[in-house]
């Protein structure tokens, strides 16, 4: 892992992404969205660079159907 690497916990990635928690619990059950990574019991968090390179997919997908 990247030095500068930072971990997103959920409302931080509900708002970089735009979609709810429940949307997101959704797309990671079907391997569509990155996996968070447990930090203690009951917690977890989304590395940043995954949540981008999502993000970055998204936006490539739909320059390419568009």
């Amino acid at each position: 892992m990247d030095k500068d690497e930072k971990l997103l916990r959920r409302p931080d990635v509900v708002a970089k992404v735009g979609l709810s928690g429940t949307t997101i619990w959704r797309l990671v059950a079907r391997g569509a969205f990155p996996a968070p990574i447990p930090i203690s019991p009951g917690r977890v968090c989304w590395l940043q660079s995954e949540i981008e390179k999502w993000i970055a997919g998204k936006v490539e997908a739909a320059r390419r159907a568009a």
